[in-house]
This record gives C-alpha cells, structure tokens and sequence, in this order.
C-alpha cells in the first residue's frame, strides 16, 4: 500500500513539474491587417471607407460605365467594386447585406 502512494506521489509530482516547464508556443508576430469597407446606396452609389479615415462616394453611372438591364444594381454595383479593390491588393472577408469588408496585410 505504501509503495502505490509513493509511485503516485511521485507520478504526480513529476506530471507537475513537467506541466510546469511546457509551455504553449508563443505566436512571434501575427500578420497585423488594415480593414476596407465598401457600402452601397440605392440606386448606383458606392461609398469606400479606407482605413486612413479617406471616404470616397463614387455614383457608378456617372463613371460613363452602364450598369446592364437585367442585373441587380445592388449585386453588380458590389460586384464592381469588388473586383476594383482585388485589383488593388485587397482581399474579401464578409458580406453583410449591402456592405462588403475586405482587408490587406500591413508591412
């Protein structure tokens, strides 16, 4: 009986201290990232926020760019400004209702 509560003893002790000496991998530096978002307005209207506080309303049909007869303004007005910010090294995260968020890697 003695010899059961040494060996537990000691297996105890030494599940402690080997808990005590791992520790969890710490991350060296996540990717820190800056955040775009792109909201629509009825009918054509497209409003950019960038994360240097710039704003930007852009009107599509003023552009010189038609939007087609059979597509949603909605959709093909996000659409576009989807594909403009991809272009610009912008990458998509979440679409919630009319507002798009994207983000880019700070360096």
């Amino acid at each position: 009986m003695k010899k059961i509560i040494l060996i537990l003893v000691l297996v105890g002790a030494a599940g402690f201290l080997g808990l005590s000496v791992v520790r969890a991998q710490q991350r060296k530096n996540p990717a820190p990232y800056e955040f775009a978002i792109v909201r629509w307005n009825d009918p054509d209207q497209l409003i950019y926020h960038y994360p240097d506080r710039r704003v930007e309303l852009v009107q599509y049909l003023k552009t010189g760019k038609t939007i087609p007869k059979d597509a949603a303004n909605e959709e093909f007005c996000l659409t576009e400004a989807a594909n403009f910010l991809a272009k610009t090294g912008w990458e998509f995260v979440s679409l919630d209702g009319p507002r798009m968020v994207f983000r880019r890697p700070t360096n």
